[in-house]
């Protein structure tokens, strides 16, 4: 019997997508991919829990190819991201932005934004992209002076060459960022 009540609880606590759809209405915003991503840019977590409720595909993206992962990661907003991914958002999930390939990974490498990096990596995402100058994400961590994003990818991307490290080398001008390259050993 309490089988039956929990079951009963479990099944009645699940969201309606369309009441969901209704309160996106109410709300002003489309159920469209430029709704949803629209409302992560804008750090809506009420419209992007709706559009999760709703069962919106959250492995979508906008006509210009950005995914709603990477505008997270772009506008470092790490609650959201994780709302995403925890609803079943694919962590390595290409995206455009500005006419290049790139992943929520690379785009999660900038300063003050080490929460979404670590996040990212818990969830699986991989080391993958390229910027649009064909940076890769050691590239971009070392001209962004993230010390710690460095010695993450320095000890736990096997795809390394000594070549990449000794290529960051010279555009590196963090003293730490500089002496963790020099010790890399692969």
């Amino acid at each position: 019997m309490k089988y039956l009540i929990l079951l009963v609880l479990l099944i009645g606590c699940k969201p309606d997508p369309k009441e969901a759809r209704k309160e996106l209405n109410e709300l002003g915003v489309k159920f469209t991919e430029n709704g949803l991503i629209n409302s992560v840019l804008r750090g809506d977590k009420v419209a992007v829990k709706l559009f999760i409720d709703s069962g919106f595909n959250l492995n979508t993206s906008r006509s210009d190819g950005v995914t709603p992962l990477c505008a997270a990661a772009d506008q470092k907003q790490l609650e959201i991201l994780k709302m995403l991914v925890n609803a079943s958002a694919d962590p390595n999930l290409k995206c455009s932005r500005s006419g290049y390939v790139t992943s929520p990974l690379l785009i999660s490498i900038q300063p003050n934004n080490e929460d979404v990096f670590d996040f990212l990596i818990e969830s699986g995402a991989k080391f993958n992209g390229k910027s649009k100058y064909g940076m890769s994400e050691l590239s971009v961590a070392v001209a962004n002076n993230s010390v710690s994003i460095v010695k993450y990818i320095l000890k736990n991307n096997s795809d390394l060459t000594k070549q990449e490290v000794s290529d960051a080398i010279f555009q590196a001008s963090n003293d730490d960022v500089i002496e963790l390259l020099r010790n890399f050993k692969k």
